[in-house]
């Protein structure tokens, strides 16, 4: 299967790692909006010409924007989803037909406004959020692609993913940022309440269920975009994680909680449960959630010497 990947963050990378075969990837300059669409329709239709009858896949998983971020910054990125779903769909249909299609996507922000319950796949998205709105702008788009081309198409709502490689950069990432200010003795600003639940789900569980939908999962037919929740189905309040950091850490952590810190799109209860697919929950079990922090302190201790990560206040 050749496969190739529109981004190049933690959950492309993790994937791109648990494939069989070597992925491709386009060097996207993000930053300019009228070069990034041309790379990526160059990038996608030089994949698909160099196919040669076999099977392909292309991987979504691009994005800057968070929680916060303007609808106008969000226009663009939906733009360049369009221009890249727009190459494949232009292609000739014996290649499309070869064809499959992973949106990374956010549970959390689409399921936002869905208060104590728990959250399936067969839940309606309630996003609160710019961000959560722009998620199911993507999905529907995705959506009415599957449906044009007959290409086979994955909806990956995944939740709050930590461990090795996250971009430390951005103000995400609850658990590699409270170790990285713990590997730098700093202080860490809790911008919710300690009794928010989360689910946390290690990145090398995200890429596995990726990968293995993309190599080896024909369950899901011709013209269908499949929702899949990408878990660990593991509701935990940030003060049980704060106390797993610290078992595994044992390094002192000073933390604060900034009560005014803005929260209103952030959902305080967030619990999942996947109904669908359990084959590739199998591919790729939960990873225990110490083990998963241990892992992420190993790497951030190794990456040291590149520099401190930025301070954040996170939620």
């Amino acid at each position: 299967m050749r496969t190739l990947f529109l981004g190049a963050g933690q959950i492309g990378r993790s994937t791109a790692a648990a494939l069989v075969e070597p992925p491709g990837t386009v060097e996207v300059p993000w930053e300019d909006p009228v070069a990034a669409g041309a790379a990526i329709e160059e990038g996608v239709a030089r994949f698909l010409s160099e196919s040669d009858g076999q099977p392909w896949a292309v991987c979504w998983s691009a994005g800057k924007g968070i929680v916060g971020t303007p609808r106008a910054a969000f226009d663009v990125e939906l733009g360049h989803l369009r221009r890249a779903l727009a190459t494949v769909e232009a292609a000739a249909g014996p290649v499309r037909a070869g064809g499959r299609l992973v949106l990374a996507s956010s549970a959390g922000g689409l399921h936002a406004g869905d208060g104590a319950g728990v959250v399936t796949e067969a839940s309606v998205p309630t996003p609160v959020s710019e961000y959560g709105r722009h998620k199911l702008r993507q999905e529907q788009l995705v959506t009415g692609f599957a449906a044009a081309t007959g290409v086979p198409c994955l909806l990956a709502r995944i939740s709050n993913v930590y461990g090795p490689g996250q971009d430390m950069r951005k103000p995400q990432g609850f658990i590699s940022h409270m170790c990285g200010a713990m590997l730098r003795r700093d202080g860490f600003v809790l911008s919710v309440p300690p009794d928010t639940i989360r689910d946390f789900v290690f990145g090398a569980d995200v890429g596995g269920r990726l990968a293995a939908w993309i190599d080896a999962d024909r369950t899901s037919p011709p013209g269908t975009a499949v929702v899949k929740l990408v878990v660990s189905g593991r509701s935990t309040t940030l003060h049980e994680v704060i106390a797993v950091v610290r078992a595994v850490v044992r390094v002192p952590a000073r933390i604060t909680i900034d009560s005014l810190a803005p929260g209103g799109d952030q959902p305080l209860r967030t619990r999942f449960r996947s109904t669908t697919l359990p084959h590739l929950d199998r591919a790729a079990p939960t990873t225990p959630l110490p083990d998963g922090v241990n892992r992420t302190w190993q790497h951030l201790l190794r990456a040291a010497a590149a520099g401190p990560a930025p301070r954040t206040a996170l939620g």
